[in-house]
């Protein structure tokens, strides 16, 4: 008896069924990887960088703690605009401090189209050990011998610490070489002075190297001096990677309550009255992207609305998930008259 195989017609039939079924199970493998991507960078964005954004905003919250005009020229404040503000203090090495204050930066700092970051310059004195943004310890009230042999309690040392826009290495960047595609990453700069002329700090007296480091008085090497900052204006520590651009609006008080500026207009403000209005209340913008490119039919929004201003993103970030933090930062240490509730 003769076995009859299969026709050609039911080979085709067979061969085409099963293309179907091979396209389906790729189209469903493919959603799979796109959306396990998509949850990757949006719980990557959502994580780490709303924590840093946290450990950002707590630090800030100190600006202006114990900070009055025997430490600043022209009284109390806690962000720093202006170096009349510094004027008994320098820097170590002689360098310019105006450079790194409140500001709106360089080019260069943003993927934004039309609109630089900002760099925020804040000033507090540590009410207890701690430590910086840069993760330096800084010493809080303690004993010390003043140089004029007097022993002495005094207040913690005072702490500058800079957030601004700086360059960062990335393998998730685009791919083209010119500079909008350069990676950018948050940043902190942190230094510290003490206003007292200190012979020997107390620390000294069975306390850790660690903490033999952060001390500042005439018997640390190269004999630290009062009303010198020392460690701050170099690049700092990454706070935040992949960053789009980073801004902030400060609020001051007028007759009819309180007045939203960004650092531009702040300084064009006092440049008529001369005066440095305390800032009371700060509004900080983080707009960051995940590391990885999303696939191409899944373009994010052209545009944010941030401060009330619509910014619009560079074209080849818009492949990108991006996400907006923005907060608001009541600096209940400023003196305030009242402002704050």
């Amino acid at each position: 008896m003769r076995e009859r195989g299969f026709s050609l017609l039911e080979l085709m039939v067979v061969l085409l069924i099963s293309s179907v079924l091979l396209l389906a199970l790729m189209q469903v493998y493919t959603l799979g990887i796109k959306s396990t991507t998509t949850q990757k960078t949006t719980a990557e964005l959502m994580a780490t960088k709303t924590f840093a954004l946290s450990d950002m905003v707590k630090n800030i919250r100190l600006a202006g703690l114990d900070v009055g005009d025997d430490i600043l020229s022209g009284g109390a404040a806690g962000v720093l605009t202006d170096v009349n503000q510094l004027a008994k203090q320098h820097l170590q090495g002689g360098q310019a401090l105006s450079s790194l204050l409140t500001r709106m930066d360089q080019e260069g700092t943003s993927h934004t189209t039309d609109r630089r970051s900002d760099q925020l310059t804040i000033i507090y004195r540590a009410a207890q050990d701690m430590y910086d943004c840069e993760g330096a310890l800084v010493l809080g009230p303690r004993q010390v011998r003043l140089s004029s042999g007097k022993q002495a309690m005094i207040a913690g040392q005072v702490v500058i610490e800079r957030y601004f826009i700086g360059e960062s290495v990335s393998s998730g960047s685009p791919t083209n070489q010119d500079s909008s595609s350069k990676s950018l990453s948050l940043r902190c700069d942190a230094g510290k002075f003490v206003p007292e002329a200190i012979k020997r700090d107390g620390t000294r007296n069975g306390k850790s190297s660690m903490y033999n480091h952060a001390i500042i008085d005439a018997q640390s090497p190269k004999a630290k001096k009062v009303n010198t900052i020392y460690q701050f204006g170099d690049n700092g520590v990454v706070i935040a990677d992949d960053v789009v651009g980073f801004w902030v609006q400060m609020s001051i008080q007028t007759t009819d309550g309180v007045r939203w500026l960004s650092p531009k207009q702040y300084h064009d403000d006092y440049a008529k009255t001369h005066q440095h209005k305390p800032i009371v209340l700060l509004k900080v913008a983080l707009l960051n992207r995940s590391s990885v490119a999303m696939p191409t039919d899944d373009v994010m929004p052209a545009a944010f609305d941030i401060f009330g201003k619509r910014t619009q993103i560079q074209e080849n970030y818009l492949n990108y998930r991006l996400k907006l933090h923005q907060v608001d930062i009541a600096l209940r240490n400023v003196a305030n008259e009242g402002v704050l509730p």
